[in-house]
């Protein structure tokens, strides 16, 4: 099921125009879809936003900017949320869920604060329209309690939602929907991979997960552009030991200066390490 078809069922209507917002670090991207026929009404970007050069110091600027742009009516806006523990699947957005992905933007530092300072944006521009977020893991709620177990205290699970719980969920989602497809088959047991700066493969059997690659946040898992991917616990406490870094500092190294950055000491994008190569 899409993110525009179900925020048709959430709302009830039979015809409406979804915003889909896709945000980044400093960027806001957009596509206004009729949810009848899957039409694109209407689509743009706005990029370094908060940075040097940029046209929109924040959110709220770049929100409003998009508004105007706009030239169809809005019933919803719809936003491929990534990370609120073990609240998941298609919420309405409201306090609950902004808490929760506070609460958990510790583990996805890069995707949670400006999809939180974007959903506060369009609260504000337009506080009757509702939002909704489908987040990443949703797509991975039904894996066996065996693939989400860690082998720790199991009351970390219990009380603090210490598990592993997926991304890349609609990556995935499409991936096994296009397989089945192609090969006419439903109870279909494949391996999905999402590649490029940010990696991870799923097992899917019949459409639904089993088994991911990811873990608690995006930065475990498969080597990425700037993360670090599985590391050994150990190998952490050891480096804040030797280094004295702190739990933040150790954090930015691992979500921001590993991964490809690391191993290259350059950078983890790909063009410039092949444009080094050939220099």
């Amino acid at each position: 099921m899409t993110l525009t078809e179900i925020i048709c069922k959430l709302s009830l209507a039979v015809k409406m125009n979804v915003l889909v917002a896709n945000i980044g670090s400093t960027s806001f991207k957009y596509q206004v879809f009729d949810t009848v026929n899957g039409t694109v009404l209407s689509k743009g970007r706005v990029e370094r936003i908060g940075q040097p050069g940029g046209a929109c110091p924040d959110y709220d600027t770049a929100i409003r900017q998009c508004l105007n742009d706009l030239q169809a009516e809005l019933h919803a806006v719809g936003f491929k949320a990534v990370h609120a523990g073990p609240l998941s699947g298609a919420r309405l957005v409201d306090e609950e869920v902004l808490r929760a992905m506070e609460e958990f933007a510790f583990f996805a530092p890069a995707h949670n604060p400006p999809y939180i300072a974007a959903m506060k944006g369009f609260k504000k521009a337009l506080p009757e329209l509702p939002l909704v977020a489908l987040f990443e893991t949703a797509f991975f709620d039904a894996m066996p309690e065996a693939a989400t177990l860690y082998a720790v205290p199991y009351s970390w699970k219990q009380d603090l939602g210490v598990r592993r719980y997926g991304f890349h969920g609609a990556s995935h989602r499409a991936a096994s929907e296009n397989a089945q497809k192609v090969v006419n088959k439903r109870d279909l047991r494949h391996i999905s991979c999402h590649l490029g700066g940010s990696s991870s493969l799923a097992a899917i059997r019949g459409g639904v997960a089993v088994d991911t690659s990811f873990g608690m946040s995006p930065q475990s898992g498969l080597p990425q552009n700037n993360r670090t991917g599985d590391l050994d616990a150990f190998a952490v406490l050891f480096v804040m030991k030797k280094l004295g870094l702190s739990i933040d500092q150790m954090a930015e190294v691992l979500a921001s200066k590993s991964g490809l950055a690391g191993i290259s000491g350059t950078s983890g994008d790909v063009r410039d390490l092949n444009d080094a190569i050939a220099a």
